[in-house]
C-alpha cells in the first residue's frame, strides 16, 4: 500500500513538473521542510528563526529552531540548523541538529524545470534513542504563472544500519504579489505512514526580511499539530 502511494505521487509529481512552463532560479523554502533548487548568492547570508507553539505545558513557544544558510558560489551553498524543546514547562533540551550542502544543478531558461541537490547529516536527541541518519534529496521547481509547484524525493539512511526510509515533498503557493503568497505543502514518510500538510502564509520584502507563519498537523495517529512561526533576514 505505502508503495503504491509513493508510486501515485511520483506519477502526480512528473505531470505537475512536465507542464510547459518558463524555469526561473526560486529559493524559499516551505516551513514544513520543501526545499527550493534556488540557493543564495556567493557570500549571501540568511538567518532564520523558528518557534512552533501548540504544544508544551506552560502554553508557550514548545519547540525553538535557528538556521542558517550561507553561500559558497552561484551554485553551492551550506546549511545548518538547530532545534531545542520544551516539554511539560521544563527548561529547554537539544533536541535536533542538520548540517548539510545544497547544489543548484538546473534554474534557468531555456530548460524546463529548476532541479537542484541537496545532501545533509541529521543528529537527533531529546526524548528516546539518539541516532545519526544521512539523508540525499532531489528537489525541483516547475512555474505556471503566479503559481510555483515544488516537489522533492529523498531517502533516509540510519547510520546504525537499520531500515531506510522514502521522504517526498509537495508544496504549492500563489504569488499575490512581490511581498504577500499563500501556500500548501505536504511531507509523506513511507516509514512512519500518514502524511504532514502545512497550509501557510508568506509575507515580506523581497530578498531581505520575511515572516511565515502556518499550522502543521500530522494524519497519523498521534502525530503533532502546531503553528508555527518563522522570521527571516537575508544579508
Amino acid at each position: 500500500m505505502k508503495a503504491r502511494a509513493f508510486q501515485l505521487i511520483a506519477q502526480a509529481l512528473l505531470a505537475c513538473l512536465l507542464a510547459p512552463a518558463a524555469a526561473r532560479a526560486q529559493r524559499d523554502d516551505y516551513l514544513g521542510g520543501t526545499l527550493a533548487p534556488g540557493v543564495l548568492e556567493p557570500h549571501e547570508t540568511d538567518l532564520e528563526y523558528r518557534m512552533d507553539m501548540g504544544r508544551g505545558g506552560s502554553g508557550g513557544p514548545w519547540r525553538h529552531e535557528g538556521l542558517v544558510e550561507y553561500g559558497l558560489t552561484n551554485r553551492w551553498m551550506l546549511a545548518g540548523r538547530f532545534a531545542w524543546a520544551r516539554e511539560g514547562g521544563q527548561g529547554l533540551d537539544w533536541r535536533s541538529s542538520r548540517l548539510g550542502a545544497r547544489l543548484r544543478v538546473l534554474g534557468q531558461e531555456p530548460w524546463p524545470l529548476s532541479l537542484g541537490l541537496a545532501a545533509f547529516v541529521d543528529w537527533r536527541g531529546g526524548v528516546g534513542p539518539r541516532d545519526t541518519a544521512f539523508q540525499p534529496r532531489l528537489t525541483a521547481s516547475r512555474y505556471l504563472g503566479n503559481l510555483t509547484l515544488d516537489a522533492n524525493l529523498g531517502q533516509s539512511l540510519p547510520a546504525s544500519g537499520g531500515g531506510s526510509g522514502a521522504l517526498a515533498w509537495l508544496g504549492a503557493h500563489w504569488d499575490v504579489s512581490e511581498v504577500f503568497r499563500f501556500g500548501m505543502e505536504a511531507r509523506f514518510d513511507s516509514r512512519r505512514g500518514g502524511a504532514v500538510l502545512v497550509p501557510q502564509l508568506w509575507l515580506g520584502a523581497p530578498d531581505r526580511y520575511s515572516l511565515k507563519a502556518g499550522y502543521s498537523t500530522n494524519t497519523a495517529d498521534g502525530g503533532e499539530s502546531f503553528l508555527r512561526l518563522e522570521l527571516g533576514v537575508g544579508f
